[in-house]
């Protein structure tokens, strides 16, 4: 390798780190939301004593919502400085007081999240109903196997597929609209999925687990559960070497494909996957084992995800009150698109309305007429355009916004035409000042967007009556707007 490409490889393995520093940050800072009402639960269980001499209980509540479950250890093994002590993760429960507890449970949800369970999108709901299966699975599994002559700590299980699911949870909150496309595209590949992210951010949803796993000093059978599957070797590799039999890792990936084939629709090929697997570990899992365990986690899974999911998508709006209303209205729009909270108070209740009338998927006509000929305007700039780009990659014009005067159309439509021909392949939104004819100065601001097929520019200028707020900042905000409401995130 000549010096140039060593420096190369150098300046591009520094920002990868960088950027996989930055992502690991972001996460840690936007846990997903915890469910208020079992937050409330265990707090009055604390308070009046119920969990003193029953461990047991508030292990078993805490497993009812695996952001609770999950901020839970964090918070001990913070507040014990056990790092890589490796006790076993719920023995940590064990072995605090209960006024320590009491302590570390005084927090509201929005402490705990700056997301809310009610403004769950559906790639939310989908995301955290497939790893509650996939730890309730491995518990279950992990009894089976154990009636089977293998030994698995069932909270082991539960805490280790726990934390091969939470990255998936935290990319799906933090980053819902990269995650929802990359999703998609994976066709229901989580190992498609995992190396997406992983070429976004330099970050997969394992590594965050076994970061996670390390910090919080979980055991070494649960640090071994969350290891990638070694790869199959050939007969005469002088490198190959003895592949343990890990059993942690079995019953996680047989848990996780079980959770799969209860969303047929996402995971078309899962329920094969799982009758394979199945068959692959029928000497540690008998068939009836296998029915046994399927029917009680089928069970526990109805009953969680009634009380988790459904009764904050529909039941509990007719019981909110307004300013909850509000509020949850706000957190759909932030957590869609992240520019909308740096926005003027206006148009952060106007981008709240649009956000919360959008389907969960595809374009959406009367919500884009709204975004442009409503928020737009309202956002400060007086005239654009959005341009598609033809099979000769020439710009075409197919909306004009605002109106344009006259004397300066020609000039002005010229110049937002350049400026789309230079951001047909711009993803970071790009600003120049310009001085027209007759010597004023006005602002233009352009960015690509594709998605599918279809690929186009985005472009305006901005009113002599400029917002206080950063131009750049709201033209990002509506551009993320735009795209969702043409389905193409």
């Amino acid at each position: 390798m000549d010096l140039i490409s060593k420096r190369t490889s150098v300046v591009r393995d520094y920002e990868g780190e960088r950027r996989a520093e930055g992502t690991f940050a972001h996460l840690r800072r936007g846990w997903f939301p915890v469910d208020p009402e079992l937050l409330e639960r265990v707090k009055e269980k604390l308070d009046s004593g119920v969990y003193d001499c029953n461990r047991m209980e508030l292990r078993a509540d805490l497993k009812e919502d695996l952001a609770l479950f999950t901020h839970s250890l964090k918070s001990i093994s913070n507040r014990n400085d056990r790092g890589n002590g490796g006790e076993a993760p719920l023995a940590m429960i064990d072995s605090i007081s209960a006024d320590e507890l009491r302590s570390l449970f005084a927090l509201t949800p929005f402490q705990i999240s700056r997301f809310r369970v009610a403004a769950s999108s559906r790639i939310h709901t989908a995301t955290l109903a497939l790893s509650m299966a996939s730890a309730l699975g491995a518990e279950e599994f992990a009894s089976a196997a154990v009636e089977g002559g293998v030994t698995i700590d069932g909270d082991d299980a539960f805490s280790c597929a726990a934390l091969r699911q939470i990255g998936f949870n935290l990319f799906a909150w933090n980053y819902t609209t990269l995650y929802s496309r990359l999703a998609r595209a994976s066709g229901g590949n989580l190992d498609e999925l995992e190396r997406s992210l992983y070429r976004s951010f330099n970050v997969s949803p394992k590594m965050l687990g076994r970061q996670f796993a390390s910090e919080w000093g979980m055991g070494v059978d649960v640090r071994r559960g969350l290891e990638n599957r070694p790869r199959a070797v050939k007969d005469g590799d002088e490198h190959q070497s003895v592949i343990r039999f890990n059993p942690l890792l079995e019953i996680c990936e047989l848990a996780e494909i079980f959770g799969q084939a209860q969303d047929p629709k996402r995971f078309p090929k899962a329920r094969y996957e799982l009758e394979k697997r199945r068959e692959a570990n029928s000497d540690i899992i008998s068939d009836a084992r296998f029915s046994t365990a399927k029917s009680n986690i089928e069970h526990t899974l109805s009953e969680r995800l009634e009380r988790i999911l459904v009764p904050r998508k529909v039941g509990m709006r007719t019981r909110v009150s307004l300013a909850d209303r509000v509020s949850e209205l706000r957190e759909v729009a932030i957590a869609e698109n992240p520019y909308v909270r740096r926005c003027p108070e206006k148009l952060r209740e106007m981008f709240q309305a649009l956000y919360h009338d959008l389907p969960a998927d595809g374009a959406d006509p009367k919500a884009l007429q709204m975004l442009l000929q409503r928020i737009v305007p309202q956002a400060g700039f007086r005239i654009g355009a959005v341009f598609l780009v033809d099979r000769n990659r020439q710009v075409v014009p197919k909306v004009r916004l605002g109106t344009f005067g006259r004397e300066d159309e020609e000039i002005a439509t010229r110049a937002l035409t350049d400026l789309a021909k230079r951001c047909v392949d711009q993803r970071i939104a790009r600003r120049e000042q310009v001085v027209t004819p007759l010597g004023s100065s006005v602002t233009h601001l352009g960015v690509g967007f594709e998605g599918g097929v279809a690929k186009g520019v985005f472009v305006v200028e901005s009113s002599d009556s400029r917002l206080e707020n950063d131009d750049l900042v709201i033209f990002k905000a509506l551009h993320f707007a735009l795209v969702r409401c043409l389905g193409l995130s």
